[in-house]
């Protein structure tokens, strides 16, 4: 395993890309997570909601503090969501349709010169079907999902700041929580 990638600076947004199919029913589980990331509006932090992972995204990821990505995972052989480190990986892959996140964070590395420290989120589902309805497993899969990325965000993105309650510095006002979340043992699985 490789030393974890430096530090970014703060005024880097801390990425989130939720990825899969939302017509495909627990596989928009990614874009779900985002979708509410996003409605947190928590200065710094850019949620985007996709239907798949494309090089393009290389630049925007080099630009980036750390990424969070969020996956369905149908191959889980247990109802706990995971939360892993990724690290880049080869770039020796034909350009089209980039379907892991190690080779995305190797493009915009081997691209731009920076990779960002980046995770994995797995929620293990149970359908695929046609459909835009998830199923218990996955919903209780994305209120999992959403308290990782909030201690994500707290241990290596920053404080958790609404932007319309961004304060000055001079402040020493708590920052408010972004949303209801249960946390449960949220940080079961993290790995530092």
């Amino acid at each position: 395993m490789t030393d974890a990638p430096p530090a970014l600076p703060l005024e880097r947004p801390v990425l989130v890309i939720g990825f899969g199919n939302v017509l495909r029913g627990d596989d928009g589980v990614g874009p779900v997570v985002a979708d509410m990331v996003t409605r947190w509006n928590l200065a710094g932090v850019l949620a985007q909601s996709l239907h798949q992972l494309v090089p393009e995204l290389a630049e925007q990821i080099s630009n980036s503090r750390n990424v969070i990505f969020v996956d369905a995972d149908l191959s889980s052989t247990t109802d706990s969501v995971t939360t892993s480190p990724i690290d880049p990986g080869s770039t020796t892959t034909p350009i089209g349709h980039v379907s892991d996140p190690g080779q995305l964070l190797a493009l915009a590395r081997d691209l731009f010169g920076l990779c960002p420290r980046a995770y994995l989120i797995r929620i293990p589902v149970s359908t695929i079907n046609l459909g835009e309805s998830l199923s218990p497993l996955a919903e209780a899969g994305v209120k999992d999902a959403l308290s990782r990325i909030a201690i994500l965000l707290d241990e290596h993105g920053g404080p958790l700041l609404p932007v319309s309650s961004r304060k000055s510095p001079q402040s020493s006002a708590s920052p408010p929580h972004p949303g209801p979340l249960i946390l449960g043992d949220a940080n079961k699985g993290i790995v530092p």
